[in-house]
């Protein structure tokens, strides 16, 4: 495996970068490809870690981001209700004044 690159490790950029990618397998994939005895125990730790850091910082971006989306949505959803009732309330006085209306009609018969 190490012959297709060279005999260099590819680095973590070129690991998928999916929110998806369970961190379990992402670190056997990892030690995998840091077999070589070249690599000391710590060093594969440490690609695991920055690997974790990785997946987290893109986790926090996408978070961050959904967030954004959402407080723009709850504030969307807000001044459409805020119109709704509005409209509800204007549609109650325009049926109250018909109901009265028509009250007024039948007394007069």
């Amino acid at each position: 495996m190490l012959a297709r690159y060279g005999g260099m490790l590819p680095s973590l950029r070129c690991i998928p970068q999916c929110s998806d990618i369970d961190p379990t397998v992402a670190a056997h994939y990892i030690c995998t490809m840091t077999t070589d005895k070249s690599f000391s125990y710590e060093e594969q730790k440490i690609k695991k870690l920055e690997f974790s850091i990785d997946e987290l910082a893109h986790l926090c971006e996408r978070l961050q981001q959904e967030n954004v989306q959402l407080r723009n949505e709850r504030a969307q959803l807000l001044s459409e209700q805020g119109q709704l009732a509005e409209k509800n309330h204007l549609a109650r006085d325009k049926m109250e004044k018909m109901i009265t209306s028509l009250k007024h009609m039948e007394s007069e018969l």
